[in-house]
């Protein structure tokens, strides 16, 4: 077919200004060329190509687009699941701003035409001190990546599946654990390695809403504490049943990021430094320490941070001991610190109350000297210290609401019981949380 050209120009200075001068509507399916202006383009080459892009993605559908770009040689192959339409964007959000007239975000069109490969970003929510609001974290971060646009699955690895029970209700938690096999939730996928039977099964991702999926938790979980506990000693032998074992977290992890086409993936664990912890950190990329300002939290810090040290170098010893000719696919363990976040914290005139300032005084020095084995730092304030990510309220009143309704806090309505001042509250939230997924975003390389 001869190419035909198609004058979409416009002013990038007034995204809705300009005309389109096409003499006849555009095929379903584009053949055409896009004339620019040189000085335009050299000015500003990025944001051109991002308009154009976006202006074809909404002409012709981003899957359709792809497909063209990629027939004539400016697209990698496999490209129709790395361009995918999205939900509608909230009014003034940052999805919105990525968002083409079509619904397609100029973002997926760009990822499409990097030859790279697509590495998803495993972060795992930390502490070994319980009730600091590890797993409300997750799950309000795991909503709001959603709502930026991000397609992200949340992995529940703590026995207790608290963060399943905060998605899903009862009915379809009883659907996805019925008696016998058949459980279509972690433990569903390691029932063959539990068993000595075979290796792991396919995950099954349960979507609560678009673009937010969860790997379902399972209080049998913890029957694989002892797998575990065993086979970390046997891969000094090179025992690859044994690392078969170990990295069944990091595969199971990776496939239900394949199947959703997963940005990240958020990963909540429990509160302890057990086998199943230990196996779920070193899957993850990085992580991030939930902390409130107490004597318990610090105290949990420091027994953490020497810990994850002790694991990242233990595993690297495993890690080079795995037989040779093994195709087995291993988490490289870094287990990267990605910072802090202050969890459920009274404020009082915009400041924390007189309780909670001491422990907040200490919080940098001790996760720079713990978690990061810095030595002589002068960090004092978390307000002035760049690992601290985030200083969050406690939202008293909002959370029993949010917990019946369902839906994050920032996601509550009249119609949930949010009203007079809890409207501002809920405001606060959204704001606080898209802050702090931006930060954690930044701080991980999350694009």
């Amino acid at each position: 077919m001869p190419w035909e050209t198609y004058d979409v120009g416009t002013d990038t200075d007034a995204p809705n200004a300009g005309t389109d001068t096409r003499t006849a509507a555009p095929p379903k399916r584009f053949h055409g060329t896009v004339p620019l202006d040189a000085a335009r383009v050299g000015r500003d080459a990025g944001r051109i190509a991002e308009e154009v892009i976006s202006y074809l993605a909404g002409l012709v559908g981003a899957e359709v687009l792809a497909l063209e770009l990629f027939l004539v040689g400016y697209l990698p192959a496999a490209v129709s699941r790395d361009v995918r339409p999205r939900r509608e964007a909230r009014a003034g959000s940052l999805a919105q701003e990525r968002q083409s007239p079509g619904g397609v975000y100029v973002r997926d069109v760009m990822r499409a035409c990097d030859h790279s490969e697509k590495a998803v970003k495993t972060i795992a929510f930390f502490n070994d001190k319980g009730g600091v609001g590890k797993t409300t974290l997750v799950y309000h971060l795991a909503w709001m990546y959603a709502e930026l646009g991000f397609s992200v699955v949340a992995a529940d690895l703590d026995p207790q599946a608290n963060l399943s029970v905060m998605f899903l209700d009862e009915d379809r938690l009883e659907e996805l654990w019925p008696d016998g096999d058949g459980r279509r939730s972690i433990l569903g996928s390691l029932s063959p390695v539990l068993k000595g039977l075979s290796d792991i099964g396919r995950p099954h991702v349960e979507e609560v809403a678009p673009q937010c999926s969860v790997v379902v938790g399972d209080l049998g979980l913890s029957r694989f504490e002892a797998k575990l506990s065993a086979a970390w000693p046997a891969c000094l032998d090179g025992d690859e049943s044994a690392f078969r074992t170990e990295s069944a977290f990091h595969r199971l992890l990776l496939a239900a990021a394949e199947e959703r086409d997963a940005d990240l993936v958020l990963i909540d664990v429990g509160s302890n430094l057990g086998a199943i912890n230990r196996s779920a950190i070193i899957a993850a990329d990085f992580v991030v320490f939930p902390l409130a300002p107490d004597l318990f939290s610090l105290q949990g810090l420091r027994n953490l941070g020497p810990t994850l040290r002790d694991w990242r170098t233990e595993w690297k010893d495993r890690f080079d001991r795995l037989p040779g000719g093994s195709n087995l696919s291993l988490p490289p363990g870094e287990i990267t610190p990605a910072g802090y976040v202050v969890m459920q914290q009274a404020v009082r005139a915009g400041r924390p109350v007189q309780a909670y300032q001491k422990w907040m005084r200490r919080i940098p020095g001790v996760y720079h000297e713990e978690a990061l084995g810095e030595t002589g730092t002068n960090v004092s304030s978390t307000d002035t210290d760049p690992a601290c990510l985030a200083i969050l309220k406690h939202y008293r009143s909002l959370m029993p609401m949010s917990r019946e309704a369902r839906k994050p806090v920032f996601h509550l309505r009249a119609a949930d019981g949010a009203l007079g001042g809890h409207i501002y509250a809920v405001q606060d939230c959204y704001d606080e949380f898209e802050t702090l997924a931006k930060s954690i975003a930044d701080r991980c390389g999350v694009t």
